[in-house]
């Protein structure tokens, strides 16, 4: 289990911990008061998926890497910025959106205010998605992703799930 007792002093400008998952990395930006909850946040996130995808081998992601917005959520399977791949990168922010995929009811874009836990399980959900694809392999694209970040959004935030299928 991670905790926040696990994080070591900083390097390359970062506070980095080891878990059974990979290695977590926080940018500076976001606040260390912030990454216990977001240990939490991850995982609750890999529970679910080891849950819905259990042939998945999700240790396999070697990185996470939380900053406070800046850039999108990514999946890297090879790498990125010096870190041996597969890289989740996320970026914490106060919206949120999903693709519009009318085959899941999704009929037109928003960008919703959601809490932090929503905004990072979903994103990290989302990301953790393109790795199944990937190590099962699955054709890539949105579709999953966003099936999977709805189904979750349904028994997690479900007033946020409605807002989202609504016109």
């Amino acid at each position: 289990m991670m905790t926040p007792g696990t994080l070591p002093a900083t390097t390359r400008n970062d506070n980095m911990a080891t878990a059974t998952t990979g290695e977590i990395v926080f940018r500076k930006s976001v606040p260390q008061s912030m990454h216990g909850k977001f240990l939490g946040w991850l995982e609750e996130a890999l529970a679910w998926m080891r849950d819905k995808h259990p042939a998945t081998d999700f240790d396999g992601v070697r990185h996470y890497v939380f900053n406070r917005g800046g850039y999108r959520s990514r999946y890297y399977r090879k790498g990125r910025r010096g870190l041996e791949g597969p890289v989740v990168m996320i970026a914490w922010t106060e919206c949120m959106s999903l693709y519009v995929m009318r085959s899941l009811g999704i009929t037109t874009q928003k960008r919703l205010a959601v809490p932090g836990r929503v905004r990072v399980v979903s994103a990290l959900i989302h990301e953790l998605t393109h790795h199944h694809q990937h190590e099962q392999g699955l054709p890539r694209g949105e579709v999953l992703t966003t099936a999977n970040e709805l189904e979750w959004l349904q028994v997690a935030a479900p007033t946020l799930h409605q807002k989202f299928l609504s016109e």
